[in-house]
């Protein structure tokens, strides 16, 4: 079969990237993205994930190149006498599926490995020795799966390849992995904590592919959230056994559990699991339900299973199912089948009604203090509760509830008491004197509310001895005070005195938590009468912790008190506080006067420091970032200037970046164009100049990055997300009649950018003036 296929820039299917070498000169790569539907833009092929083929591939290239694929090279061939020509000649796969294939020409370099399995990771020549952390963590990420599955990775070799243009984070094709730059290469002199730790989690994540998605593929992409969902929830595990000190079981809270709660609450959310007819509806899936809510719930499971029959039975699975197709009701089966005992529980029966329904519940404890009981009810946790028809009280879950109290506070989440899909009773509680807290360790995917009563014992013993409470607990009950608060389930009042404590709080967790709720707040008031009092009260916290901290860290201090020194920074910077404004200032002089000296500003405060000089700094400090931007070579040292140079307050400068965004020629790749629009439309300066833009410019961005819902969703939802005014929630609904046929993959983004703005407008309506009362009241 003669087929002939064009070479794209489009980041799909079988596509050209490029980049300058040392010398200026433009170097070419030919690479693939498949998934979910592009294999057939390479070659003709029954591009469906249920069927699988054995794949043998030949690839003839330029000898000055390298060639590379899903399988080791096992022979090539000079096709012409001068040498010119060369073809190599691939090893059968294993039997897969057409979006794990990939291919690779390039003139790439590779650092290997010999560990019982070959590993290597590939980049440019230039970049090569940023290689070295990715290369030292992935072996061992690989080898502690093989011992937590119980099953040999089942290929002779794996490449990891950073591209220097790619739509996603990374792609798990079996055995050649690729990566954004950002994901795979690190550099301690340009690289922050964060950045390290982005590398590790996303080679984790990948890495969990090699068996959740490839040894095992779900039949149809509705079960997709199986992949990702088990690849979010495992990476925590897999950079825990290299980083043992980085807590992440605790980090999985706020960036994983917390974050998508946050999307999960409205009433255009999706089920986890959801029949998919076209190209665009599965791309529409690959969001944060199928990625956060996935690994919450699966989270969840490993906890009212016990590890020892989460592991056991994710085993027999994944050895019944090898090299073939499932569905979800086949895991459930090895997981319920694998239980000892007189009661298993039915683990199709508690994930369908986590899988197959929209949102989550909010459970509410109302104790009754004479009698020492309390009745358990839950219903669906909505932001907007009105306008259809008892929504929040038709779906209902099987809960795994999990409590204690502090009278004998044990944190160890054991279910005490099992919701089958109803409401329920706590009995022997202590008396009025003791609160009790709901969801241990936040393990379930539920929110918590209490009667007032025992709200006031928490925040009196928030205000007392918050260290009595665990960690966990502390930035769960701060994030689920603050949305119940924001959903009309909560005093406002009684929420934000939760906060009044955090002057003493240093442990990041709640503070992250607290911050994340602040930040809604501080984008609904920051063009309000009452922001100055807002920005004196979050200053008033935060000073003891600026104080504490400082702005020099030590090399070898926990990952978590770095990234609370960047937050606490970050955020007295950018209220203004003179003492941060003028270090920051100082520091960026300093660098600006010797660029080529790296020690100068930390990895870590870059993004803060660079953003404070050109939100103060005006155009002088903005082109010189922008030529820096253009001249630097490290991928993740690129991404903080291009944060930074959307802090301007120059509407020019802003509108002038936006447009360069739009096109390659500027030196912006099309991968980071809608980082340049999410970046600009989160900023107080810059909200309203990319709203109109967007709309202005909508064909044009759309053709750009339309087919990538990652990207179009992210763009929507950083400018629309403090839209708070009748008259701006008008101009976005007509926005979205007028383009309703033409939105593809952002559709969805677009109806939840339309709920999130209604409640949003409804929040200033029932809830500006208690905000008010409360900070008059705080700081008179």
């Amino acid at each position: 079969m003669e087929f002939l296929g064009s070479l794209n820039d489009r980041l799909a299917g079988f596509y050209r990237s490029s980049y300058k070498d040392a010398t200026g000169e433009t170097r070419w790569l030919a690479t693939t993205q498949f998934q979910p539907t592009d294999a057939r833009r390479a070659f003709p092929c029954f591009d469906e994930p249920a069927l699988k083929a054995t794949f043998n591939i030949t690839i003839v290239h330029l000898s000055n190149m390298t060639s590379l694929s899903n399988m080791p090279i096992i022979s090539a061939s000079n096709l012409k006498a001068d040498d010119t020509w060369v073809a190599d000649y691939f090893g059968s796969t294993v039997r897969m599926s057409t979006y794990l294939l990939a291919f690779i020409v390039s003139d790439f370099k590779g650092n290997g490995t010999e560990k019982g399995i070959e590993f290597s990771v590939w980049s440019r020549e230039a970049v090569l020795d940023t290689t070295a952390y990715a290369l030292d963590v992935g072996p061992k990420i690989l080898q502690f799966y093989e011992g937590f599955f119980n099953v040999k990775y089942p290929l002779p070799k794996t490449d990891m390849v950073a591209i220097p243009d790619f739509s996603a984070g990374a792609m798990e094709n079996w055995g050649l992995i690729t990566y954004r730059e950002t994901a795979l290469l690190y550099d301690k002199r340009y690289s922050s904590a964060s950045n390290k730790q982005r590398v590790a989690t996303v080679i984790s994540h990948e890495l969990a592919h090699q068996w959740f998605g490839n040894l095992v593929t779900p039949k149809w992409w509705d079960d997709l959230w199986l992949n990702e969902g088990f690849a979010s929830y495992v990476e925590y595990l897999g950079v825990a056994a290299v980083h043992s000190d980085w807590m992440m079981d605790e980090q999985f809270v706020l960036d994983d559990l917390q974050d998508v709660m946050e999307l999960d609450c409205l009433k255009t959310s999706h089920p986890i699991s959801l029949p998919v007819r076209h190209p665009d509806e599965i791309n529409e899936i690959f969001d944060r339900i199928s990625y956060g809510k996935g690994a919450s719930i699966i989270r969840m499971m490993k906890y009212f299973l016990g590890e020892a029959n989460f592991r056991k039975g994710l085993m027999n699975y994944l050895n019944a199912k090898k090299f073939d197709n499932a569905v979800q009701d086949d895991l459930w089966k090895h997981l319920t089948d694998v239980q000892k005992g007189n009661n298993p529980i039915d683990v199709k029966s508690v994930m369908d009604s986590w899988t197959l329904q929209t949102g989550y519940p909010v459970v509410t404890i109302i104790r009754d203090y004479s009698t020492e009981t309390a009745t358990v009810e839950q219903t669906r946790f909505l932001l907007e509760r009105g306008g259809e028809g008892g929504i929040s009280s038709v779906s209902q879950w099987e809960i795994p509830f999990t409590y204690t109290d502090s009278l004998n506070p044990n944190w160890k989440p054991e279910t005490k008491l099992w919701l089958h899909k109803t409401n329920g009773t706590i009995k022997n509680l202590p008396g009025p004197k003791h609160w009790i807290v709901g969801n241990v360790q936040e393990v379930g995917y539920y929110r918590v509310n209490y009667d007032e009563h025992n709200w006031q014992l928490l925040v009196q013993q928030f205000l007392d001895d918050h260290e009595k409470i665990h960690t966990i607990n502390r930035a769960q009950i701060i994030d689920d005070s603050l949305d119940l608060a924001r959903a009309g389930l909560l005093n406002y009042h009684l929420a934000l005195n939760i906060t009044l404590y955090l002057k003493k709080e240093n442990n990041y967790l709640p503070w992250k938590a607290a911050m994340h709720g602040f930040s809604f707040i501080d984008s609904m008031i920051c063009r309000s009468a009452i922001y100055g009092k807002w920005k004196k009260y979050l200053i008033e916290q935060l000073k003891p912790m600026y104080d504490k901290l400082g702005w020099e860290g030590s090399p070898d201090e926990n990952i978590l008190i770095t990234y609370t020194r960047g937050s606490t920074l970050g955020w007295m910077c950018l209220y203004g506080y003179e003492d941060c404004v003028q270090k920051a200032q100082e520091k960026f002089n300093a660098w600006k006067q010797n660029p080529e000296n790296v020690e100068i500003i930390s990895p870590n405060l870059r993004s803060l420091v660079f953003c404070t000089a050109v939100k103060h700094g005006g155009e002088e400090a903005w082109e010189f970032l922008w030529e820096r931007y253009k001249a630097a070579q490290i991928a993740s040292e690129k991404d903080k200037f291009m944060y930074a140079l959307a802090c301007a307050k120059e509407p020019w400068l802003l509108t002038r970046y936006l447009n360069w965004s739009l096109s390659s020629d500027s030196g912006i790749r099309r991968q980071d164009g809608s980082y340049v629009f999410r970046s600009v439309g989160a900023k107080l300066y810059g909200r309203d100049l990319t709203f109109n833009y967007i709309r202005d410019k909508w064909n044009v961005i759309f053709e750009r990055y339309g087919k990538s819902f990652f990207a179009i969703s992210g763009l929507l939802k950083s400018v629309t997300s403090s839209l708070n005014t009748q008259f701006e929630l008008r101009q976005l609904k007509d926005f979205y009649k007028q383009n309703k046929n033409n939105l593809g993959t952002a559709k969805r983004a677009f109806e939840q950018s339309v709920e999130n703005a209604e409640a949003n407008v409804r929040w200033m309506e029932t809830n500006y003036a208690k905000l008010v009362s409360w900070l008059e009241n705080t700081n008179p």
